[in-house]
C-alpha cells in the first residue's frame, strides 16, 4: 500500500497494540500527528514539556510491561526527553521513543539541529538498548518492529528511533505494518534449576533478596510462593520496594546496600544460603556483608563481574544464573522441598523484627507538630488510600519517609525514580497510572522543589480528566540537599531556599481542587477531600524540612 511516513508510523503503532501515545507536536513530526488525528484506536496525551511525556512512557512500561510510547520533535524536543529516557534505561523500563530529525538534505546547521548530523544518535546510544534512524519510508515497519521487540526482550529498556522530517512527509510502498514479534528468550532456565534447587534444599536458614527484576517480569506471586515453600525471610532492595506487600508474613522489609538496617542484618548474616532474584549488577556486587552465606544470583544480565574485578567488597556468588526470573521461579517451585511447620517460627521472627522497625519509625515522628512532620503525612496517606492505589514518589525529603511509613499493600503500586533519581517524576508517573488504570486511585507524593520541575503538566491532567492527587510537602527548601549539607559541612548550608507559590491556589486556577494544610488536625480531612474529589487535586501541606531522617537502632 502507498502511505506517507507519518501514516506508516501510526499504522505500526496500531499493529503493535499501542493504545496511548505521550507526546508534544513539533514541526518535524507533524505528519505523524496528522495521521494520529484520524486514528481513533490511539489516545494521545499532549504534554507541556517533553520530559513529562517520556516520564509517562517510563511509568507506563513499569505498570503494564508493554512499551510506553513517547513522540517528540527533533532537537530540543528530543533532548528535553533525554533525562527521562536515561531514567528508563537505569530502571530497565520498556519505552519506545520516536523523535523527529532534520531533513536529510539539511546536514549543515539545520533548524533543530547542530553541526553533527548524528548528534541525537550519539546522545541516545549510552542511554538506550538500541537506537536507529529511518532512511526510507519503506523501512519504517521493520525498524519500529525491531524497536518494540528490543524494548521488551531480555532485560527491558528504552529504544530510540529518529525519522527525518522529509521521510515522514514523503510517500512509499509498504507490504504491511509488521506484526509483533515474540519476546526473545534469555539464557535457558532448565539447566540451572536443578543445581539451585539442590543448594536451597540443603539450606537450613535460607533468605531471599528481591530486586527490580521481579517487578519487571511481574512474578511477585511466584516469588512469594517460593519464600513460603523455603520458609525464607524476604528482603526487598531499594529497587524492588513494593515487589511484595508489606503484610506478607515473610517480608522483613526494605533495605539498601551500604546502609543495611542493623535490625535486619542478623537475619542476613545468619543465612546459610541467600537467593537473590532480579538484582542488577551493582546490587549483586555491593549489597551483602562479608559474613553473608552462600550467594545464588538469578538475574537478567548483564553478566556479573566479580567483586574484585569491580573494586567492591562482598562475598563471591556460588552460582550466577542469567535467565528469565519468572520462568526460573516457576520451574524452581516444583523442585524445592516445602518446610511445613518450620515456616511459622521464621514468620514469628520476621514479625518481631518488622514490629520493632515500625515502632521505631512511629517514635521518630513528631506527631501533631507544626509544621507537620513528613512522616505523619505519609502515615495518614496510607490510612486514606485504597489497597490498589498507585503511588508515585519524588526524590526529596518525602522519599525516605514514604519508604518507611507507607506500607505498600499490593505489588507494583509504588513508583520512584530509582537509582537515576530524577526529580519531577511523580506527577507524570501518577498521570500514566490513571491513564492505564482509570478506576484506581493515583497519587503523586512530592516536595515543592520537585513538583515545580513538572507542575507545568498539572493542567494536562485537568484537560485530560485524569483524577490524580498531588500531595506536596511544602517547605520552601531543597530539603534533602539541606540535610546533606548540614551533615557534611557542620551545619553550613547554601543555595537550598526556593520560591514557591500557594499550590492549592495554583490548582484552583485550573478549576481543580486545591487544599492547604497548615495544622496537623487538618491533614486527614484534606487528604480525604482530595481523594474523593473525582478529578485532579493538590493537597499543599506545610512540612518541616529540618526533621532528621529515621535511623534504625538496636534497643
Amino acid at each position: 500500500m502507498e502511505v506517507s511516513g507519518g501514516e506508516a508510523v501510526v499504522g505500526c503503532l496500531v499493529e503493535h497494540g499501542v493504545k496511548t501515545v505521550y507526546g508534544l507536536p513539533g514541526s518535524h513530526v507533524l505528519d505523524v500527528y496528522d495521521a494520529l488525528r484520524d486514528e481513533s484506536r490511539i489516545r494521545h496525551i499532549t504534554v507541556i514539556h517533553e520530559v513529562n511525556a517520556a516520564f509517562m512512557a517510563d511509568a507506563h512500561g513499569r505498570l503494564t510491561g508493554s512499551p510506553g510510547v513517547c513522540l517528540v520533535t527533533a532537537g530540543p524536543g528530543a533532548t528535553n526527553a533525554v533525562t527521562a529516557i536515561a531514567q528508563a534505561y537505569a530502571e530497565a523500563s520498556p519505552v519506545v521513543e520516536v523523535t523527529g530529525h532534520c531533513d536529510t538534505a539539511q546536514r549543515a546547521q539545520p533548524f533543530h539541529g547542530v553541526d553533527d548530523w548524528d548528534f541525537l544518535m550519539k546522545i541516545h546510544r549510552p542511554i538506550t538498548k538500541w537506537c536507529a534512524r529511518v532512511e526510507r519510508v519503506e523501512e519504517i515497519p521493520a525498524v519500529l518492529g525491531e524497536a518494540f521487540a528490543r524494548a521488551t526482550s531480555g532485560r527491558p529498556g528504552p529504544v530510540h528511533v529518529e525519522i527525518p522530517r522529509d521521510i515522514l512527509a514523503s510517500s512509499g510502498t509498504v507490504e504491511g505494518f509488521g506484526a509483533p514479534r515474540p519476546k526473545e528468550d534469555v539464557r535457558g532456565v532448565t539447566a540451572a534449576v536443578e543445581g539451585v534447587a539442590e543448594v536451597l534444599n540443603s539450606a537450613s536458614r535460607p533468605l531471599m533478596a528481591l530486586g527490580r527484576g521481579v517487578l519487571r517480569e511481574f512474578c511477585w506471586d511466584g516469588a512469594m510462593r517460593l519464600a513460603e515453600a523455603l520458609g525464607a525471610p524476604v528482603l526487598a532492595l531499594r529497587s524492588a520496594l513494593g515487589a511484595v506487600p508489606y503484610q506478607f508474613p515473610l517480608y522483613v522489609g526494605y533495605d539498601v546496600n551500604r546502609q543495611m538496617n542493623p535490625l535486619i542484618r542478623p537475619l542476613v548474616e545468619e543465612a546459610d544460603v541467600i537467593l537473590t532474584l532480579g538484582l542488577d549488577l551493582g546490587e549483586r556486587l555491593g549489597t551483602f556483608p562479608d559474613k553473608a552465606g552462600v550467594l545464588v544470583h538469578v538475574h537478567q544480565g548483564p553478566p556479573t563481574a566479580t567483586g574484585r574485578e569491580a573494586g567492591t567488597r562482598g562475598p563471591e556468588p556460588l552460582m550466577d544464573v542469567e535467565t528469565g526470573i519468572g520462568d526460573f521461579v516457576a520451574s524452581l517451585l516444583g523442585r524445592v522441598r516445602p518446610r511445613g511447620v518450620a515456616v511459622r517460627a521464621v514468620e514469628d521472627r520476621v514479625s518481631g523484627v518488622k514490629e520493632e522497625i515500625r515502632r521505631q519509625v512511629m517514635e521518630s515522628i513528631r506527631w501533631g507538630s507544626r509544621p507537620v512532620h513528613p512522616g505523619e503525612v505519609c502515615v495518614e496517606l496510607g490510612r486514606v488510600l485504597d489497597e490498589d492505589a498507585v503511588v508515585a514518589v519524588d526524590l526529596g525529603n518525602c522519599y525516605p519517609w514514604m519508604r518507611v511509613c507507607y506500607g505498600v499493600r499490593r505489588p507494583n503500586t509504588f513508583l520512584d525514580g530509582g537509582r537515576y533519581g530524577s526529580m519531577g517524576f511523580s506527577l507524570p508517573a501518577a498521570m500514566a497510572a490513571k491513564v492505564n488504570f482509570p478506576g484506581r486511585q493515583a497519587v503523586a507524593v512530592t516536595g515543592d522543589g520537585a513538583f515545580l520541575m513538572s507542575s507545568m503538566d498539572f493542567p494536562t491532567a485537568v484537560k485530560e480528566g485524569l483524577g490524580v492527587v498531588v500531595v506536596v510537602m511544602y517547605n520552601r527548601q531543597y530539603g534533602m540537599i539541606w540535610q546533606l549539607q548540614t551533615g557534611r559541612f557542620g551545619g553550613r548550608t547554601f543555595a537550598t531556599e526556593i520560591g514557591t507559590p500557594d499550590f492549592a491556589e495554583y490548582a484552583r486556577s485550573f478549576g481543580a481542587v486545591g487544599v492547604r494544610v497548615r495544622e496537623p488536625g487538618e491533614l486527614r480531612g484534606a487528604l480525604e477531600e482530595a481523594v474523593n474529589a473525582g478529578g485532579p487535586a493538590i493537597v499543599d501541606v506545610e512540612t518541616d524540612y529540618q526533621c532528621p531522617f529515621y535511623r534504625p537502632r538496636f534497643r
